[in-house]
């Protein structure tokens, strides 16, 4: 799968923009809902049933991991590059979000 160029443009466009101090507050604050809680818990509820035990749950990341790898990767990639090369004119407040992305 490609990633055509106007998708890597919103995609670049998304991750050098500068949020100011109260956009980020505002997004990180932001209460979940009652109905997102739930629906997360109910997520979490049926995962655990259909993984029962820590090594069937690492399985299944495993396998999701290579799948998705398989099909998106490229794409990650190239995301990756731009948050790199984006991290290094960011504030530290919004740069510690790009650490989180999966390696």
């Amino acid at each position: 799968m490609t990633v055509d160029s106007g998708t890597l443009a919103e995609i670049r466009r998304l991750v050098e923009r500068r949020l100011s101090p109260e956009e980020f507050s505002a997004l990180a604050d932001a209460p979940i809902l009652a109905e997102e809680r739930e629906r997360v818990l109910e997520l979490i509820d049926w995962f655990c049933r259909r993984y029962p035990t820590p090594e069937a749950r690492l399985a299944y990341v495993r396998r999701a991991t290579r799948r998705w790898l398989a099909t998106q990767g490229a794409a990650f990639q190239e995301l990756r590059r731009i948050a790199a090369e984006h991290a290094k004119t960011v504030a530290p407040v919004e740069n510690h979000l790009l650490k989180r992305l999966p390696q």
